[in-house]
């Protein structure tokens, strides 16, 4: 599933079977899509079981959806996709280890796959591979015209091998190749940032917003005007922190009916940058209700223990 294809799955589970949803299979089959009959008529497709397991994660039962995967696997054992779907999820629920040695399986079958050799470099990164570096060099080798290959490179350069500089060398290297394109700014704005390269992000994410369409979802538009508010932060520009703050909170009820774990995970971000730490536990806490997935859902965590832990310093200061 691509990321568009991701928050229409997200936005269907979180109305049809939420957290308080008593869905069954059969049903959302009948109401929402017709997978079980896709199942009839194509047993073998990987896609089809992938939406079956996301059903069942989305629910936060993710030991069904992870077995249902890992099923289908090892039903179709020379099936590279297969493997590559069990890996994915593998690693989204939070299971780096498993999801390095299933990524293997699926390289293994098949070297030449955009999604397999992507998605491994975003495992290797994860774990620090020793063979991180390699595998980076030959995702750019296979695919050097695809912007999107030298945005995970230079993401796993920053992340995994801590080369900000080379990293942020190849991400430029995909809004070369696709200087209209906003995804391809927000992308190297993202690893400038990881780079500490604060300024340089702000202006490659302002450019991105440029590019964006007038009917933009706020699948892109509210996580950029979110890091650019952050980044502003970060280099002492409170007003156009604010500005920023301001357009990505414009766009967030339109998130949030299409992911409402990735609209409240945003939320809490921008009430945290605004100094209001109660509602972003709140929100923090919505995003963990609606089965965020990895790696944001350790940002989750993290955040709702940080700020806790604050309020409660707050709290003992003025007894």
């Amino acid at each position: 599933m691509n990321e568009v294809q991701l928050a229409r799955y997200d936005r269907m589970f979180d109305a049809y079977a939420g957290p308080d949803g008593n869905l069954t299979w059969a049903t959302f089959t009948a109401h929402v899509q017709p997978l079980a009959a896709q199942r009839g008529l194509a047993p073998d497709s990987p896609d089809v079981h992938e939406s079956h397991g996301f059903f069942h994660l989305c629910r936060g039962e993710w030991d069904r959806g992870l077995e249902i995967l890992c099923a289908f696997a090892e039903q179709h054992q020379l099936s590279p996709a297969a493997w590559r779907c069990y890996a994915k999820w593998l690693l989204r629920t939070g299971d780096a280890g498993n999801a390095l040695q299933t990524i293997k399986r699926a390289q293994a079958l098949d070297r030449e796959s955009w999604k397999i050799e992507s998605l491994a470099c975003e495992v290797l990164s994860y774990v620090r591979a020793t063979d991180l570096k390699e595998q980076l060099q030959s995702l750019i080798g296979k695919f050097p015209d695809r912007w999107s290959a030298w945005a995970v490179a230079g993401w796993g350069w920053v992340v995994g091998l801590n080369d900000p500089d080379t990293g942020s060398e190849l991400s430029a290297q995909g809004i070369r190749l696709q200087p209209q394109l906003p995804g391809a700014w927000f992308r190297h704005s993202r690893v400038l940032r990881l780079a500490n390269r604060f300024e340089e992000a702000i202006i490659a994410a302002e450019i991105g917003w440029r590019w964006l369409p007038l009917d933009e979802d706020g699948s892109q538009s509210v996580p950029a005007a979110c890091r650019l508010a952050e980044n502003c932060f970060l280099v002492n520009e409170a007003k156009r922190a604010e500005a920023w703050a301001r357009e990505a909170e414009k766009r967030l009820a339109g998130l949030i009916s299409l992911s409402p774990a990735e609209g409240s995970y945003w939320q809490g971000k921008l009430l945290e940058l605004s100094g209001d730490h109660n509602g972003a536990v709140r929100a923090f806490e919505h995003a963990l209700s609606h089965n965020i997935f990895y790696p944001k859902r350790t940002e989750v965590e993290s955040g709702i223990s940080r700020l806790k832990a604050m309020g409660q310093r707050a709290r003992s200061a003025c007894t």
